[in-house]
């Protein structure tokens, strides 16, 4: 979630409160269609929050278990059966397919150069048994080949639906600020002549824009003065080149 959609989310919440607080001075207002938008805006953007923040974790998630596997599938499956195959397949003519993947190679090639090298090793299994490699090797490289590929389409899953939580977020920022104005219009009509509550609502429904701003108080509350802003010793440079001006020249008298 955005700065701006949380400044949002959080003046919403404040106004549920304030409409809490004062049913009674409010009357209809709660039960009003302006509400009851304001409480469906206000639980979209939870949900879509929360459903944004754990699609992220999910992906990053699956960023962190791919590292991993390429570097296992390395190690264990690829990098042993390129040296065995040097060393004992020197005059096949498989053996270019045999040769370790290029390091720059990630996500769904890496999976692709991988297949295409259990498939070439696939008929001289033996020599890699013999050489001292497991039985099941080529089972086993395929293994962890097949759970990259399942990561990859879950990290691509993940990134999909937080690009739609997202924009559901946007949306649900949309209609919490309509929810606004209609509880203003509403708010404005049912107390006319209600001059502190009407200053309160005033004050409970103005959505931050940067961080640092003092929000308008309600019920009495104090605002913290400003701290008087500090001037800065001049520097090195500065007095330098006061030192250089030149002497305003001085208007002749007249003799």
């Amino acid at each position: 979630m955005k700065q701006k959609e949380a400044y949002v989310r959080d003046t919403l919440g404040n106004v549920q409160q304030f409409l809490d607080a004062n049913a009674a001075a409010l009357g209809p207002v709660n039960s009003s269609g302006a509400r009851k938008a304001l409480d469906d805006a206000i639980t979209a953007l939870d949900e879509h929050a929360v459903a944004q923040g754990e699609h992220r974790i999910r992906s990053t998630g699956e960023t962190n278990k791919q590292r991993s596997l390429r570097r296992s599938l390395r190690k264990q499956y690829l990098r042993p059966i390129a040296q065995v195959a040097a060393a004992s397949l020197g005059n096949a003519p498989e053996i270019a397919s045999l040769r370790l993947p290029s390091d720059r190679l990630v996500g769904s090639t890496l999976v692709d150069a991988a297949n295409a090298m259990a498939n070439a090793a696939e008929p001289y299994l033996a020599v890699f048994i013999a050489a001292g490699l497991r039985a099941d090797v080529l089972d086993g490289l395929r293994a962890m080949t097949h759970a990259m590929q399942t990561s990859l389409g879950g990290r691509s899953d993940h990134v999909i639906k937080r690009r739609g939580s997202t924009i559901a977020l946007s949306r649900g920022v949309a209609s919490g600020r309509i929810a606004l104005r209609l509880l203003d219009a509403v708010i404005e009509q049912q107390l006319p002549d209600n001059t502190q509550l009407l200053a309160e609502w005033k004050a409970v429904k103005r959505i931050r824009k940067k961080p640092g701003t003092t929000p308008i108080p309600t019920s009495g509350a104090l605002v913290p003065a400003r701290s008087p802003r500090l001037l800065r010793p001049p520097t090195t440079r500065t007095r330098w080149r006061r030192r250089q001006r030149k002497p305003r020249a001085q208007p002749a008298v007249a003799t």
